[in-house]
Formats: structure tokens, C-alpha cells, sequence
């Protein structure tokens, strides 16, 4: 399993150069989650979940997360739940589903997706 790299609700709102209320915005919307983190608990988003500055449409959110997030969750996981299917290697994929939809195949993750719960 790859491990998340944390980052904060504010600094997630400096990398996409948007207000703090518009990242609060994509988290209630689904387009990234946070999740209590370290001795403090504060929200962070893993970096994976973010195309970097570099990415001819980065920095954002990753595109197909959002769908994603939305099936895992009416599937009856939580955030955590969630976060640690994205990054569990899946031998289906030959990869993990955050991977794979890194690579474009956010159809495949969904079908595996939807077979959770």
C-alpha cells in the first residue's frame, strides 16, 4: 500500500491558489476528502489526490476522484475507508485505484469500485 502524503486544508488552498471557503467547498462536494491527521488531527488532503502545478490542467483536483469518492461512499465506506481503498494495490489493476486513475482508467476503478460493500 502506498502511503498518503498529507496536506493541510490551507495549504491545499495556496497549491490551487483558492480561497480556504472554495477547498472547503470541494471537500463537502466530494471532489477531495480530509481527514484527521496526525496528534493534533488536523484536516488533510493526501497530495495524490491533486494534479500537480506542472499537469496541463494542475494544479486541481484529480477529475475523476470525485465519481470515485461518490461510489466508494454510497458503497458504505467512510473517508478513512475510503482513502485507504484508493491506496491499497489491487491486483486487478496491477496497481492502485488512485494509480490507476492517475493513468486515465477511471472506468475499470469504478467497476472494482462498485463490487465494494
Amino acid at each position: 500500500m502506498t502511503t498518503p502524503t498529507w496536506t493541510s486544508v490551507p495549504d491545499v488552498a495556496e497549491m490551487l491558489e483558492l480561497p480556504l471557503r472554495r477547498v472547503r467547498t470541494l471537500i463537502t462536494d466530494r471532489a477531495l476528502l480530509a481527514i484527521p491527521v496526525g496528534t493534533e488531527a488536523i484536516r488533510s488532503v493526501p497530495a495524490q489526490f491533486l494534479l500537480p502545478a506542472g499537469h496541463p490542467k494542475g494544479p486541481a483536483p484529480l477529475p475523476a476522484l470525485r465519481g470515485t469518492i461518490i461510489v466508494l461512499a454510497d458503497a458504505g465506506l467512510t473517508d478513512r475507508e475510503i482513502v485507504d481503498w484508493l491506496f491499497a494495490e489491487r491486483s486487478e489493476l496491477g496497481a492502485s485505484p488512485l494509480a490507476a486513475l492517475h493513468q486515465g482508467r477511471t472506468t475499470t476503478v469504478r467497476r472494482l469500485a462498485q463490487t465494494v460493500g
